[in-house]
């Protein structure tokens, strides 16, 4: 009902960006801490448990397509504490589903991951996504870099607590000329907090 009322409110002028649990930090929810261990000690439950989770990401993002959200975003915080190995076995293929679904009905994705993620960045473009959001303690210039090569867009990485919360309307302004500034290409890039 919200989103409805939001689209018809300004959806004509605003991209509408629709956020929901993706499916590794899902799995780790319904499951408690044990998933962590099943992971080493029963994979094929823990990919069982994903594909369900993924199903239930899929659910999401058709709920909001029918609804004429513009980017699709699953948040997964989980996922930046992971090895690459385990991204591979376990959230790779999900998540290149679910953003595979996105585009096939003609919206945007975005992988949206809180911590930090530069191990995994890489195998995160591989999904394909349309944009990456990342954390304030991603290096934005090296992973700029890393995205543009994927042609995936990547968006932050004001700081939260030091920039947003705590310091002051210039404060703030630095932060944003110096983040854009350490860009050499704007191309790809949406300017946002972490």
């Amino acid at each position: 009902d919200v989103t409805r009322r939001i689209k018809k409110a300004v959806g004509d002028r605003t991209a509408l960006y629709g956020l929901f649990c993706g499916p590794y930090t899902l799995a780790s929810h319904l499951r408690g801490t044990n998933f962590f261990r099943d992971a080493r000690q029963h994979p094929e439950y823990v990919k069982e448990l994903m594909a369900y989770t993924t199903e239930l990401g899929l659910q999401m993002a058709d709920f909001y397509l029918e609804e004429g959200v513009d980017v699709i975003v699953p948040v997964d915080p989980v996922v930046s504490q992971i090895s690459p190995t385990h991204f591979k076995n376990f959230v790779f293929e999900p998540y290149a589903k679910i953003f595979g679904h996105i585009r096939n009905k003609g919206a945007f994705s975005s992988f949206f991951v809180c911590g930090n993620a530069t191990h995994i960045l890489e195998l995160m473009c591989q999904t394909k996504p349309d944009s990456l959001a990342v954390d304030e303690n991603v290096n934005i210039v090296a992973a700029h870099k890393l995205t543009d090569s994927y042609d995936v867009a990547i968006g932050g990485n004001i700081p939260l607590t030091t920039a947003l919360l705590l310091g002051t309307q210039l404060d703030n302004m630095k932060v944003g000329i110096d983040l854009i500034d350490s860009l050499n290409t704007r191309k790809n890039f949406i300017f946002s907090p972490g």
